[in-house]
């Protein structure tokens, strides 16, 4: 029995030596996990915050219609001059100005797309082919369906043109006449 004992007590000694080790060794990783949890919160919080200011900051609907009349306008005149290279830059160029404006107003992006996709699938095909006569009917619908798409999208005001002796600059196409102000209601988002 004494040799029992003495085995069991050998066990239990290993044992607490081996209980003490591990708990030790828990203790270093439950430390090592809690480090990593708070630099991930650190990040997350740092995150937050960027993503707060590229909120603040990121463009909206009206900021890029600017960017997309000009290069419309670039566009007709690289047309006129049968420059096909240039303007098939500027469409593509429109094109992803308007892949744009989809992430950043889901529903007016669609509802442009709705509007234009097959004026940009026509124009694509005119500059491919240098076809004058087919650019300049193209461009001319182009620019009739964005306008459709302003009274859609609730801006009936603006009303490009490509006529520049009739709009304020390359930049804001639009046509100046007299119209009635928008109201307290107007977004530019």
């Amino acid at each position: 029995m004494r040799k029992y004992s003495r085995i069991t007590m050998l066990i239990a000694l290993l044992m607490g030596c081996a209980t003490a080790a591990m708990a030790s060794e828990d203790t270093a990783r439950l430390d090592a996990l809690t480090t990593q949890v708070n630099q991930l919160s650190a990040e997350v919080t740092e995150l937050k915050s960027t993503l707060d200011l590229l909120n603040a900051i990121r463009p909206d609907v009206a900021t890029l219609m600017p960017d997309i009349a000009e290069r419309m306008h670039v566009m007709h005149y690289a047309g006129e001059a049968e420059d096909w290279g240039l303007a098939s830059h500027e469409l593509l160029a429109i094109e992803r100005l308007f892949g744009i404006v989809e992430k950043i107003d889901p529903e007016r992006g669609a509802l442009a797309h709705g509007f234009l996709k097959n004026d940009f699938e026509m124009l694509d095909e005119a500059i491919d082919h240098g076809e004058m006569h087919e650019f300049s009917e193209s461009i001319v619908d182009l620019v009739k369906n964005c306008n459709a798409c302003h009274v859609a999208a609730g801006n009936p005001a603006i009303n490009i043109s490509l006529d520049t002796s009739d709009v304020l600059s390359l930049r804001h196409s639009h046509n100046l006449e007299k119209s009635k102000a928008m109201g307290p209601g107007h977004k530019h988002n």
